[in-house]
């Protein structure tokens, strides 16, 4: 995403822009050597959930969709199950739309 924002300024404002809509509450930019990339903020930064997460109970459950195929003209979508307890993240079932 930074790669296309011409110089520093720009970043910092599109960062600045980001927190203030609470995008950065759940994810988070991570700078790694030569690669910066976006990640879940939990799975960036476990440590600081420490305090809420315990082993019996779920803490997210949810559905993902994501884009099955390369072409824009063959448009499914696979729908995943996900649950997040415990620090482990396991998901299940797959629904192919059209």
């Amino acid at each position: 995403m930074f790669s296309h924002v011409s110089g520093g300024t720009d970043q910092d404002a599109v960062l600045n822009e980001l927190r203030q809509s609470g995008f950065c509450d759940m994810f988070s930019h991570v700078s790694g050597g030569t690669v910066s990339v976006w990640g879940c903020f939990l799975c960036c930064h476990p440590e600081r959930a420490v305090g809420f997460l315990q082993d019996s109970q779920p803490v997210i459950e949810g559905q993902l969709k994501e884009k099955k195929g390369r072409w824009k003209i063959f448009r499914r979508w696979r729908t995943r199950y996900f649950t997040l307890s415990g620090a482990h993240l396991s998901y299940k079932g797959s629904v192919s739309h059209n």
